[in-house]
């Protein structure tokens, strides 16, 4: 069922909730759309060719011209992952969640962070939630099976 109106996430509740997740809501970009589409393209390139710090150098600038942006946060906790700055890329991975809710592969990445920080209870519920996330797109199919494979990991662990 979908929610009604007033259980539906306004405009003002995701800045609110935005807020207190620590992201500043700048105003206006001070780039133009041309220049974000031109650095979000570097980014992209930096990540396929492995060169994490750049990327994060360049998405940094991307998500403070539009924190609302998913593509800018996924790719600057991507980075950070990456790089081993698990908490960060945490940060960002449940900021993109706010935005998409239904989104199984950043579920995944947040697991990993939270399994690569120790807490392994965290991590197993990020997992569960992939896989149950997983059903809603059959393009999720490799991610679900990937999170199947690190909740073994863990029960094997005794978490």
């Amino acid at each position: 069922m979908a929610p009604t109106r007033s259980e539906a996430l306004t405009e003002a509740d995701l800045q609110a909730l935005l807020k207190d997740l620590g992201v500043d809501l700048p105003g206006p970009s001070a780039l133009s759309a041309d220049a974000l589409a031109a650095r979000h393209d570097r980014v992209q390139a930096h990540l396929a060719a492995q060169r994490f710090e750049e990327a994060v150098e360049e998405a940094q600038v991307l998500v403070d011209n539009d924190p609302m942006n998913r593509h800018y946060l996924l790719s600057l906790a991507l980075g950070l992952h990456h790089l081993g700055h698990y908490a960060g890329a945490s940060r960002f991975y449940l900021i993109a969640l706010v935005l998409d809710a239904t989104d199984a592969r950043c579920m995944y990445r947040l697991g990993e962070c939270l399994g690569a920080m120790d807490c392994l209870e965290e991590a197993r519920e990020a997992f569960e939630s992939t896989v149950q996330l997983s059903w809603i797109d059959p393009a999720y199919a490799e991610v679900r099976e990937h999170a199947r494979h690190r909740l073994d990991e863990l029960s094997a662990l005794g978490a």
